[in-house]
């Protein structure tokens, strides 16, 4: 089973990945270059483009072999990432954290604060595995319920 956790870049990352897709192609063809050539560039900046939009995060868990891979994965098909075993999981566990994010337009500074819940997947050996983050903890729930049912483990919710 696998489980997306996070996009691998930020939000403003994924759009200039949008936005070099959309003005790749009139900008390449104003240049006065060979076609060939517009269409090698093309292709360079459709890659960084795509790259930018479509890495994620991912937790891929094998129950059956007792294996699990924290990966990147491109467009679901491409995963990077060495897989490792494990004895036994224990539960998924919720908890509640600070978070604060600066902004900045000038010479002027805010700081948002905001509560935030995280999940992890607690294996036997004391180690946990980062699932996600959701700003509401009904959010998270719906996101990590499938692999709740899947490895058949209890949700323990420590933010209270």
């Amino acid at each position: 089973m696998s489980i997306t956790v996070e996009p691998l870049f930020l939000p403003q990352f994924r759009i200039f990945g949008v936005l070099i897709i959309l003005f790749g192609v009139p900008g390449f063809l104003a240049l006065l270059i060979p076609l060939i050539i517009k269409i090698i560039l093309w292709l360079i900046v459709l890659g960084i483009g795509l790259f930018l939009l479509a890495g994620t995060q991912i937790l891929e868990i094998n129950k059956d072999q007792k294996q699990y891979r924290s990966a990147v994965s491109f467009f679901g098909l491409i995963n990077f990432g060495g897989w490792k075993t494990y004895l036994s999981l224990e539960n998924i566990f919720i908890k509640q954290a600070k978070a604060s994010q600066k902004m900045a337009i000038g010479p002027i500074q805010n700081t948002v604060r905001m509560m935030v819940f995280d999940a992890y997947l607690k294996l036997s050996e004391n180690e946990k595995i980062y699932l996600g983050t959701a700003k509401s903890k009904e959010r998270l729930l719906k996101k990590i319920e499938p692999l709740k049912v899947y490895l058949e483990i209890p949700i323990l919710d420590l933010s209270k």
